[in-house]
């Protein structure tokens, strides 16, 4: 049996979900804020009052309360540790987004996502360089220490949503250690940016206790949420 999907019909239940989503909360969005929908769509609250897809990923919750991703290329993972999700999940339905990842011992948030180009003109002819900035917000939940190298770059890996591998060029941090209870701005430098136009997203995936998250963790950001600035240098 053939079964077909109406996309209009799917668009307008997501934005009903939305809207009862934002009613139940009664929450003032006075910053761009990404939730679940109820049928397990990745959703971003705007300020101005309007809402965006984030990404073809669906949310699922097991029977026994573990938080699971459904992959748009049929793979799923784990996102949440259980115990952290019970304690902590949230009773208006709001869960965790593609750009977030938490954990007993660290949270790890994706903020931004930035394309830099450097232009080389040399005989009249311009050659253009890249590398995409993966902005990371880390928070140290635990007791101990998080020290910071670059030898972490062989715990990460990046890729796009047509599945092109990047290379991790460089980490850039202020300290070399997250103390406990502290959070840290890291930027991780990719070599190169997406050559097709139907790229949809870039993926961050950081192998368990890259920055003492308990397990991998994979973070995404739509290609219609990343800027592309020409710049003198890197």
């Amino acid at each position: 049996m053939v079964v077909g999907f109406n996309l209009n019909v799917i668009y307008k239940a997501l934005s009903l979900s939305v809207m009862l989503l934002i009613m139940a909360s009664g929450v003032h969005v006075s910053a761009a804020e990404d939730v679940v929908s109820d049928n397990g769509r990745e959703v971003r609250l705007n300020e101005d009052g309007t809402w965006s897809l984030l990404s073809r990923d669906l949310f699922a919750t097991t029977l026994d309360g573990r938080r699971i991703r459904l992959m748009a290329d049929g793979r799923w993972e784990l996102i949440v540790d259980p115990a952290a999700l019970m304690a902590n999940a949230p009773r208006t339905g709001i869960a965790l987004s593609h750009n977030q990842m938490d954990g007993n011992a660290t949270r790890i948030l994706l903020t931004q996502v930035d394309i830099l180009k450097v232009n080389t003109t040399k005989h009249k002819a311009t050659t253009s360089d890249t590398r995409t900035f993966y902005y990371l917000n880390v928070t140290n939940n635990s007791d101990q220490a998080i020290q910071l190298t670059q030898s972490k770059r062989e715990a990460i890996s990046a890729s796009d949503s047509k599945g092109r591998q990047y290379d991790v060029q460089a980490l850039r941090f202020s300290s070399d250690v997250i103390a406990s209870g502290e959070s840290q701005q890291l930027i991780v430098i990719i070599d190169g940016s997406p050559r097709w136009y139907n790229v949809r997203y870039l993926s961050l995936e950081l192998a368990a206790n890259t920055f003492g998250q308990h397990a991998r963790v994979v973070l995404s950001k739509n290609m219609s949420d990343i800027e592309t600035e020409v710049v003198k240098a890197f």
